[in-house]
């Protein structure tokens, strides 16, 4: 990927390492310093390009990060927390339980396990070959994904502090809150405000120029966390994913939201699958039009009109890795059709 990560000031101690473009995997962070303490908020996919990060963090000479803030369990945002070396590390209650829920040593051995499915020759064939090749499809495209990272190294660190609701804090004589808001991106988000500063940390609460991943739900609830975030009335908002924005992206996103529940029930009553729904509405001669139109990774509304068809059916949400890999296939094989259509998806490139 040519585009690379950057620490960028978003205010006076105040920092966000901004990958511009944000696609999977590539998350943002964020740096609070000042009257000699720091806290990180999140960490990156791995322990290696966390160290990378914060050999280059602008903390100033002397002082090192003694506390570390998660705004979500997702292993984008948490694989890397060994590596920081905090004193504390701090996340929602809902946050560490799932932490504690995902296995970065499992997760590498399926990465590895889908490289070497991705590069077997697959026979042009019907029946048992065309699922071959829809193995192949879900494999170049998680390869494509997880290349870059090193999860074998990760040793899963969890918060040693957790809270629900609102925790204040204090950096450097400054106020801090991290505010728990429930299920939404995940099984628990949180942002961090900094009223004074008029600065928000979104993490995946806000996601700028690449398509949202809603893994949870419900999607009403992820709206509201949009309103309440817009109702602080910010300058700035560091994303979870994608470049530094205001409060007009937290609108712009509660839009697509409401823009996906009206196709996402127009599918189910047309008893179309959640993949065939976002093929026929990212294809529509209308979408392109659309603000969402030129987003990164559009195929990842299938991820989020599964959820959103689990809701309104009563059944759990995006869980269990069984789960996780059949709607992570689905959406393989939207990516593959809309290239097949020319469209660019992912940002990590064509198949190998």
């Amino acid at each position: 990927m040519a585009a690379t990560h950057q620490w960028q000031a978003v205010g006076e101690g105040l920092h966000a390492w901004i990958h511009p473009i944000g696609d999977w995997g590539w998350s943002n962070a964020g740096l609070i310093t000042g009257g000699g303490e720091a806290l990180l908020v999140d960490t990156q996919w791995d322990e290696r390009r966390t160290r990378d990060m914060l050999a280059i963090a602008p903390v100033p000479i002397g002082e090192r990060i003694t506390r570390l803030v998660l705004t979500h369990g997702d292993g984008d945002h948490v694989w890397g927390n060994r590596a920081v070396g905090a004193d504390e590390i701090i996340a929602s209650t809902a946050t560490a339980d799932h932490l504690h829920s995902e296995d970065p040593g499992g997760f590498a051995r399926s990465a590895r396990l889908l490289a070497a499915v991705s590069k077997a020759p697959i026979p042009p064939l019907p029946g048992p070959a065309g699922r071959a090749r829809e193995l192949g499809r879900f494999a170049r495209y998680m390869t494509r994904m997880t290349a870059p990272w090193a999860y074998g190294e990760v040793r899963r660190t969890g918060p040693t502090r957790t809270f629900d609701g609102v925790l204040e804090l204090e950096v450097g004589g400054r106020a801090v809150r991290l505010v728990d808001v429930g299920s939404a991106h995940s099984p628990g988000d949180t942002y961090v405000h900094l009223p004074a500063e008029q600065v928000v940390f979104a993490g995946d609460l806000l996601f700028v120029g690449v398509a949202p991943v809603m893994w949870i739900g419900p999607v009403r609830g992820w709206i509201a966390a949009l309103d309440e975030l817009r109702a602080l009335e910010p300058k700035t908002v560091v994303p979870g994913h994608g470049p530094i924005a205001g409060p007009g992206e937290l609108g712009l996103l509660r839009d697509y939201w409401e823009w996906a529940i009206g196709i996402g029930a127009d599918g189910r009553n047309a008893k179309l699958s959640p993949a065939e729904t976002a093929l026929q509405a990212i294809l529509d001669t209308e979408h392109e039009a659309l603000p969402w139109g030129s987003w990164w990774s559009p195929e990842r509304l299938v991820i989020s009109l599964t959820a959103m068809e689990r809701e309104a059916q009563g059944r759990s949400p995006i869980h269990s890795l069984v789960d996780r890999a059949r709607v992570m296939a689905a959406t393989a094989g939207v990516a593959e059709a809309l290239r097949n259509e020319g469209l660019a998806t992912t940002s990590f490139g064509p198949p190998a």
